[in-house]
Parts: C-alpha cells; structure tokens; sequence
C-alpha cells in the first residue's frame, strides 16, 4: 500500500464508511510508517488501550452491583410488607365498625319500635271497655256498633 491508498482509507475511516479488513490493513500499514502517519498513529494507539477490558471487569461490576441491590430490596419488602398489613388492618377497622354502628342504629331503631308499641298498648288498653261477659254485640260497622246488655 502507498501514501495515497492510505490516505485515501484514512479518509474513509474517518466519515467511518471503512470494513474490519481495511481497517486492519490501514492500522498495520500506519505502524510501519511512524514518521509519516504519527498523529494517526497515536489515535490508533489510544483506541488500542481503550479497546483493552481488564480482565475480571465484569465480574467486579456484577458483584458491585448485585451486594448495592441487596439491602434496598430487602428494606423496600419489609417495609412494604409492614404498610400492607397496617393497610389491611386499618380497612378491616373501618368495615367493622361502619357495620357495628349499623347494627347499633338497627338495635336502636328496634328497641325505640319495641318501647312505642308497648306504649300504645298500654293507652289502648286504657280506652277500651271493661269487658263485660252480659254484653252481646249485635251489629259493628265502622261508624255504630250495635250491643244488647
């Protein structure tokens, strides 16, 4: 390869329209001509050790990551375990004592209905007449009532 093919693939390289073989030709063509191409050649060189991942990096990074995670998943669960029961319960408080009140107003309601029917009772049975065996009806419409004694 001479100047102008390389330039020409330096070029390319750089609007990034080059293939892994011309890429690989022009990096070891740049390296045998250190005086010509030393900029290009300290860019090749950069990427080169940019390139390089330490070995165990990942591995590192994974660890890292998964001994961060542990312990806010940990807190997040009993946390949320603590607000659902206290949510629950709270629910379960307020079912609970909107049917006792319910059942306190039934109660209530009942025992006033039970109290005024024994109060008319008790009136009616004052206004109505002695019963009196010798008297006999003999006719009852709604407005007359017809006995014989």
């Amino acid at each position: 390869m001479n100047k102008e093919q390389a330039d020409k693939l330096l070029e390319k390289y750089y609007k990034g329209e080059t293939e892994l073989d011309e890429e690989a030709l022009l990096k070891d063509f740049i390296a045998g001509e250190e005086e010509t191409f030393a900029d290009e050649q300290l860019i090749f060189d950069y990427y080169k050790e940019e390139a390089k991942i330490p070995e165990g990096l990942e591995d590192q990074l994974l660890k890292g990551f998964m001994q961060q995670q542990k312990p806010n998943k940990t807190i997040k669960l009993h946390w949320m375990r603590y607000a659902s029961v206290a949510a629950v319960l709270l629910l379960g408080v307020v079912f609970w004592f909107s049917g006792y009140q319910k059942h306190q107003q039934m109660l209530a309601a009942d025992e006033q209905f039970a109290l005024m029917e024994r109060a008319l009772m008790e009136v009616s049975i004052g206004v109505q007449p002695p019963e009196n065996d010798e008297v006999v009806v003999l006719f009852k419409d709604e407005n007359l009532e017809i006995i014989a004694k």
